[in-house]
């Protein structure tokens, strides 16, 4: 699994919890599309935590992990309840 989001202490927050739980395992985390870019294309992880509104776009990167991870499953970090937000996720590819 990878997380990116740029609040350090959230996205720590969200890697130490999920590690903590049997099965998963994180195989990287980053605060921006860069960071994206590269946990998709290094390591392929079976499961990609996106943050909307990181550096760079969480949106935009849906498709990029896609496209460098084609088995990846994308899911969205988000405090956003507007409803473009949740349909353009789900129309670039994202899981949830």
């Amino acid at each position: 699994m990878g997380v990116v989001d740029d609040h350090p202490l959230f996205r720590e927050g969200v890697t130490r919890r999920l590690s903590e739980i049997n099965g998963f395992i994180v195989v990287g985390e980053g605060a921006s599309s860069d960071d994206e870019a590269m946990i998709a294309s290094d390591n392929h992880p079976d499961i990609m935590l996106l943050d909307v509104s990181m550096p760079g776009g969480g949106l935009s990167a849906i498709s990029d992990v896609l496209a460098r991870s084609h088995t990846t499953k994308v899911l969205m970090l988000t405090v956003s309840e507007e409803v473009d937000t949740l349909l353009g996720a789900l129309q670039r590819g994202a899981m949830g």
